[in-house]
């Protein structure tokens, strides 16, 4: 199995390694770490997001995350930590919400 998964991660470094400037968006449970390590350590030009969850709702129709909305409530959301607060730094994406709209966190 050890060998599989190297031959694996293999595969995705020859994809990152392939392109430059390019998003690759994951959807893939806990394989999500170690694929999108692999690929920044061979190519650190492109960019590398795990969506997780988040498009379970579009793709499958299946509401698996409280922030997908309710069918009783379409607008329904839930902000994690006060996400979207005037002010408020995201750590992860080093960017915050300010008078004039979304603004890198290190320029703010």
């Amino acid at each position: 199995l050890v060998l599989e998964l190297d031959g694996i991660l293999r595969s995705f470094e020859e994809l990152a390694g392939s392109v430059n400037g390019t998003a690759f968006l994951f959807a893939v449970e806990d394989f999500g770490t170690p694929v999108l390590s692999a690929m920044h350590r061979a190519n650190a030009r492109n960019i590398y997001l795990d969506v997780g969850a988040a498009l379970d709702l579009a793709i499958s129709g299946e509401r698996s995350q409280d922030f997908h909305p309710t069918p009783s409530d379409p607008n329904h959301f839930v902000r994690a930590g006060g996400a979207l607060q005037r002010e408020q730094a995201c750590t992860e994406t080093r960017w915050t919400v300010a008078d004039t709209g979304f603004v890198p966190a290190l320029e703010h």
